[in-house]
């Protein structure tokens, strides 16, 4: 079994959430006792969350002596977690179909995507701000010369269109990236909604940018020094 599937992620993330600030990652927080309690919470099958802590319990990542699930060895796990992430990702660059272009398209385009979803009840396929626009959005200083990426759901052209992107002819000057991730629960399910903006959360930010070779790492120990302190500073028992 795969501890880091798109499911298990996702719990993961419910595990840490209280950790981190609820601006930053949307996700329940509170103590779980059990599997069956910690699969009401994350909203998933008993059976799935079953599995998952069964794999924690026996790869020694919860602590046996609490009553509740607590994650141990917790900087080895994020290691683990980063290197998940290694494998490239599905990546198509788009242009704008309207010829007026500011700085913040790409953030206004998503924003009222995410409006007409909640007022229409959009079926899917969901979308929010990834990477460095992402990290911005979520209080981190800006990279302006760096090509905007967005998570998308599936490659969906009517969802583009409604955002007024294209691909074609975006091969010879590209404006946008849009990635189709593999793990699609755990990112859209912990994404926070920023001004009506949605926003991947900060552990999916901390776990995708080693993909950008110029900032990627400065701004992944940035990130774990600023947001994720609480969960690589574990106390010896």
């Amino acid at each position: 079994a795969n501890l880091f599937s798109d499911l298990n992620q996702w719990l993961l993330k419910v595990l840490l959430a209280p950790m981190i600030p609820g601006k930053l990652l949307q996700a329940p927080r509170a103590s779980y006792r059990n599997a069956s309690e910690l699969a009401k919470a994350a909203r998933v099958s008993v059976m799935s969350s079953f599995r998952f802590v069964r794999q924690l319990e026996q790869e020694g990542f919860l602590d046996d002596d609490s009553e509740s699930l607590r994650l141990v060895r917790r900087q080895d796990l994020m290691s683990r977690w980063r290197s998940a992430y290694l494998r490239p990702v599905r990546e198509l660059p788009l242009s704008w179909i309207d010829p007026v272009k500011t700085d913040r398209q790409l953030q206004s385009a998503l924003r009222a995507y995410n409006d007409d979803s909640a007022v229409q009840k959009r079926p899917e396929p969901r979308a929010c701000l990834g990477l460095l626009g992402a990290a911005e959005a979520l209080g981190f200083e800006p990279f302006p010369k760096i090509r905007p990426n967005f998570y998308l759901e599936k490659l969906d052209r009517a969802a583009l269109v409604s955002m007024r992107l294209s691909p074609q002819g975006a091969a010879y000057g590209p404006d946008v990236n849009v990635r189709v991730p593999i793990f699609r629960e755990s990112i859209f399910r912990a994404a926070v909604i920023r001004d009506g903006l949605p926003v991947a959360d900060i552990l999916q930010v901390w776990l995708d940018v080693r993909s950008c070779p110029t900032c990627g790492e400065a701004l992944a120990e940035e990130i774990r020094r600023r947001a994720l302190i609480p969960i690589f500073a574990e106390t010896l028992k």
